[in-house]
């Protein structure tokens, strides 16, 4: 892959991660690779998505705060770093992203997810402190994204698995694909 220039507001984002300790690996990655990493519109109902191997690339929408983004940008570094070739998701590969993410954010802010009046527990309870509860985590990740309903729990790495998650989440999306398409208005004028 060779290096391109990514938008600035991109490339502070990878900078700011990149100043974590958790999130220096994923930019280390990111350098060697040089993946595409775009803002722009992705799938019908997500606000990021990153493609797996061969294409190598993360789009993400233009909306919400700074920590939104530098959390969304390590989310999807996760997946094509850590999880890359994989053509079916799982929970267990998003449980890893968001917990990812939110070190990435705790780390930037200055949270110490250790102390327990912290910022960390009261905008990650489910990750960090007393009631952190990765299982339940997982559970209530359906209700944060239709598509996590039809996700396996954990990664499938047999060919039957694989096959039955790729069924399943390639009818999902072209259902939620097709929802969402909206022709293009033709240019011309109509006289």
């Amino acid at each position: 892959m060779s290096r391109r220039p990514y938008d600035p507001e991109i490339a502070d984002l990878l900078n700011k991660v990149a100043a974590t300790p958790t999130g220096w690996p994923l930019i280390d990655w990111v350098r060697l690779h040089w993946p595409r990493i775009e803002f722009g519109e992705p799938p019908p109902g997500s606000g990021a998505f990153c493609f797996p191997w061969p294409f190598a690339r993360i789009i993400i929408k233009r909306i919400g705060s700074e920590d939104w983004r530098l959390e969304t940008v390590a989310h999807e570094l996760v997946h094509m770093f850590r999880w890359r070739g994989h053509l079916v998701g799982s929970l267990e590969q998003e449980y890893d992203a968001y917990l990812t993410a939110a070190k990435v954010r705790c780390e930037w802010r200055g949270w110490d997810w250790s102390l327990p009046d912290e910022e960390a527990i009261k905008h990650y309870p489910l990750f960090f402190g007393p009631n952190a509860d990765k299982n339940e985590f997982k559970r209530r990740l359906p209700s944060k994204v239709p598509m996590y309903a039809v996700m396996p729990w954990q990664q499938p790495y047999d060919p039957l698995g694989i096959a039955s998650a790729l069924t399943r989440q390639g009818l999902y999306g072209m259902k939620t694909f097709l929802k969402g398409y909206r022709p293009t208005p033709s240019l011309r004028r109509k006289t």
